[in-house]
């Protein structure tokens, strides 16, 4: 037995740091969520109230923000009140649901890819790391209070399993309810948020499917099952978007400016500084170094480096032709493509830097490139002081 513990070692380790992040987060979920007083959460907490007193998902007498909520745990939150009639628990429970859909996804992802069991545990890690908290921090747009992003980027999570299990030759049909979560939240997102997550999260997959045709120099690869899933998920976004347009609803994309030619080179600046302010690299104020503050500040900026540099890491690698792996090409493609939007269109907003949160849609999906590399330095020499320095890194992060 005492062998069998050495040998499992880091594996205990890091399975260890997991579950007290998901039993934090869970618990917080579960009890604390009506302490959670941001103008978001409160407003999401509201809606679900008059949904269950109005027994209507359109509701009366309301002023939608920027989307109509739809696409938000509030959608599963509404089955709990009709049961609890209390709002709290109700997105909780929700909240909990969404949290172990992430855990699950992620882990077929990997497993799927050949990852080992202790680097899926790296990646689950740094998803789970409480970055940065407030009205628009890391952990309340994915897993607390109304979680905003949370079904958005779980679309192009599932996007991502299906392509990777049909790279997998998995049959549709076990695929099937994957499937069928993934086209519901593409309706959902596409009635409340109109195209957003549609150019975010599923036009990067159709441009690999391109960009891997031209690698291939195979027209046969558009007309294959990897084309038709996200052109699926872009029917299902066109009628939700139509939907909302038969019923008079508005959403922030339908508003969305270019940048003018003055603000171009600033917002060049500021959006990769956004990188660093979402995963807590950066802060508005200047902590003192020596101080629980500006250590978190400081291990948190080596988190970003690390995301930064295996994002270039594997661009490299596909420049030098010797990555070919769909999970590489597929999650680079959702960085890129994301970057790009945000070079290019004007999302500061009411923040003196960044909307720092809109890169939750391109950023999040690398960390599962972070596993993948994990899982590569066992073939490398450097590997295990690499390794060495990322454990080090994690544990001081959580």
């Amino acid at each position: 037995m005492l062998n069998n513990m050495k040998k499992y070692k880091k594996e205990m380790i890091f399975g260890s740091i997991l579950a007290v992040q998901l039993m934090a987060l869970l618990f917080y979920n579960l009890t604390k969520l009506r302490y959670q007083a941001d103008f978001d959460s409160s407003s999401g907490m509201l809606q679900l109230a008059e949904i269950g007193r109005q027994k209507t998902f359109l509701i009366k007498d309301w002023g939608y923000q920027t989307t109509l909520g739809w696409d938000i745990p509030l959608v599963i939150a509404v089955l709990f009140y009709a049961v609890t009639k209390n709002v709290f628990l109700s997105m909780g429970i929700a909240n909990n649901i969404i949290i172990i859909g992430y855990v699950l996804v992620f882990i077929d992802i990997l497993k799927r890819c050949g990852v080992k069991k202790i680097n899926i545990m790296v990646s689950l890690i740094l998803l789970f790391t409480p970055y940065t908290l407030g009205q628009l921090g890391y952990v309340p747009m994915l897993f607390t209070g109304t979680a905003s992003y949370s079904i958005k980027l779980l679309i192009t999570f599932l996007l991502i399993d299906l392509m990777i299990r049909i790279e997998n030759n998995i049959s549709m049909r076990k695929n099937g309810w994957i499937l069928a979560l993934y086209l519901l939240f593409s309706l959902l997102s596409g009635i409340s948020s109109g195209i957003y997550m549609l150019i975010s999260g599923i036009f990067p997959v159709i441009l690999y499917v391109f960009l891997r045709m031209l690698s291939k120099n195979n027209l046969r690869v558009l007309f294959s099952m990897q084309m038709l899933v996200p052109v699926l998920g872009t029917i299902a976004f066109v009628i939700g978007v139509i939907l909302s347009r038969l019923m008079g609803i508005q959403n922030a994309a339908v508003s969305m400016r270019l940048l003018s030619a003055e603000k171009m080179a600033d917002n060049f600046l500021k959006c990769f500084v956004g990188i660093f302010e979402l995963f807590g690299g950066l802060k508005d104020d200047a902590p003192v170094v020596i101080s629980l503050r500006g250590i978190s500040c400081l291990v948190c900026l080596t988190v970003s480096v690390f995301l930064i540099f295996v994002i270039i890491y594997y661009v490299a690698g596909i420049l030098k032709r010797r990555e070919k792996r769909g999970l590489v090409g597929i999650v680079l493609c959702v960085v890129f493509v994301n970057l790009g939007v945000l070079l290019l269109a004007d999302t500061t907003y009411s923040s003196s830097t960044f909307e720092y949160r809109y890169h939750i849609v391109g950023m999040v999906p690398a960390i599962l490139l972070t596993g993948v590399f994990c899982n590569d330095l066992i073939f490398s020499s450097i590997g295990a002081y690499f390794k060495r320095f990322i454990i080090s890194v994690l544990i001081f992060s959580v």
